[in-house]
């Protein structure tokens, strides 16, 4: 396994210190970008646009885009399964979206 340069990205700051309400997608890709941290997201209509301007100028962490739809244990499953999978390095300056669930037949 390749995680060996990652490091889980768990923290003990309280959630409204790392909400991003009401910032520019510039500014948050800026923040991540120096904390070093790969930016999770539900934001499907700026983010992949901003992003796309924000590496032409500057390296990224990268960011990954989850579906507001998707149950937490699946996008946490997705999320640590890219962890253990793969090092940073092969994340940097890359935007990948997580499917949304499948429809279920009523």
């Amino acid at each position: 396994m390749g995680y060996s340069d990652w490091s889980l990205p768990l923290t003990s700051e309280p959630p409204q210190k790392r909400a991003f309400m009401g910032y520019q997608t510039d500014k948050v890709l800026e923040i991540a970008a120096e904390q070093g941290r790969m930016l999770v997201t539900h934001d499907r209509k700026t983010m992949p646009y901003e992003f796309g301007g924000y590496v032409l100028e500057r390296t990224s962490p990268g960011v990954v885009i989850v579906p507001q739809e998707l149950p937490v244990p699946q996008a946490m499953y997705e999320l640590l399964l890219m962890w253990s999978a793969s090092t940073a390095q092969e994340w940097e300056d890359m935007l990948v979206q997580i499917n949304r669930p499948p429809l279920s037949n009523p």
